[in-house]
């Protein structure tokens, strides 16, 4: 098992953050965390890879968020690689970091949880990361949200921000909480703002 150290971490509202310092590749034990938890962060070295899937550029520490049901439907695909998680073209992660997110003592709606993806992926982008996600919105899944699910997500969102902010800026010795200036990310300028009415 890779695993350098473990930290549990507990923020207001119930959620339960586990940190793991990766000594190598993402292996099964952290894929089967990811698993079980509602939202998760990875961190570590970033690059551009050539039609070979030989890197060529390298871009900085970088972090990429998702949701259980992501990785679900990842870990089923034939040939994933625990070395390099594979973004849309060719942006490589090789991740350090692992946070494991769950909130404890409720059950999460799935279109919250999508919600919550958004916000703390945009939230961390404006800290200065380089954000592999492509998709940094959530308007669907937001309508379909009361306004006390969008008022929740939102605050858990902020607070995941800072704890995943600061844990990869240990792993990647960045002082402070900020992280490279570039970013990735990219939404649609048409669509809603995540950051509610």
């Amino acid at each position: 098992m890779a695993l350098v150290r473990q930290r549990a971490i507990r923020l207001p509202g119930g959620l339960h953050l586990t940190i793991l310092h990766l000594a190598g590749a993402l292996d099964v034990a952290s894929l089967r965390s990811m698993l079980v938890c509602d939202w998760y962060v990875l961190a570590g070295p970033t690059h551009i890879t050539d039609e070979n899937g030989e890197p060529v550029i390298e871009r900085g520490f970088g972090l990429y968020t998702g949701t259980t049901d992501q990785v679900t439907g990842k870990v089923q695909r034939a040939g994933v690689s625990l070395h390099n998680w594979s973004t849309t073209g060719r942006w490589r992660l090789r991740p350090q970091i692992v946070v494991l997110v769950e909130a404890k003592n409720r059950a999460v709606d799935p279109h919250v949880r999508l919600v919550v993806e958004a916000r703390l992926t945009r939230a961390l982008s404006a800290d200065g990361w380089t954000i592999l996600n492509r998709v940094t919105s959530a308007p669907t899944a937001r309508k379909r949200c009361s306004r006390q699910q969008r008022r929740w997500a939102d605050h858990t969102a902020e607070r995941l921000a800072g704890s995943s902010s600061a844990a990869s800026a240990t792993a990647s010795g960045v002082a402070g909480s900020a992280g490279p200036a570039t970013s990735s990310s990219s939404g649609s300028s048409s669509a809603s703002d995540p950051r509610g009415p």
